[in-house]
């Protein structure tokens, strides 16, 4: 619709796929979530969208940087889909959705609360997540999660 709306004027139209709408002390208790965005990541986004210029309709994934899994995503990947094909290397806790495009477009990046916090963490230290609930979660959207346009 945003786009059929934007052949017919000279607008400027932003779709945000924000997820998992969190704030730092929630997310901090959520070791389960492979994607989630910080309420301060989703208004920066926001006015970034309202400041920054291109013509026509855009959409953007608006996330983290980094899951909150207890484990390194690639292991959590081969553990609930085996054999997926990934599109660009996942290091780490690296969040499966890819902002690059706000990143190019709208210069807008995500902040790193967890991570510091992550470095300093004992592994053995980390509770393993629910797999059904990644299970459940990943069914919704499947492995095209994992491969973003």
């Amino acid at each position: 619709m945003a786009n059929a709306f934007c052949r017919r004027r000279e607008v400027q139209i932003a779709g945000m796929r924000l997820h998992a709408l969190m704030d730092d002390e929630t997310q901090r208790k959520r070791p389960d979530f492979w994607g989630w965005t910080d309420f301060q990541d989703a208004a920066r986004a926001c006015r970034f969208a309202i400041e920054k210029d291109w013509s026509g309709h855009e959409a953007f994934f608006i996330n983290g940087d980094e899951t909150t899994l207890s484990i390194p995503t690639l292991e959590a990947i081969v553990r609930v889909y085996p054999g997926v094909p990934l599109r660009r290397p996942l290091d780490g806790f690296a969040s499966v959705l890819d902002t690059s495009k706000a990143e190019r477009i709208m210069g807008w990046v995500p902040r790193d609360p967890m991570g510091q916090e992550r470095l300093a963490a004992n592994p053995k230290e980390l509770s393993v997540p629910t797999w059904g609930l990644l299970r459940h979660h990943m069914s919704r959207c499947g492995p095209s999660c994992l491969q973003p346009d």
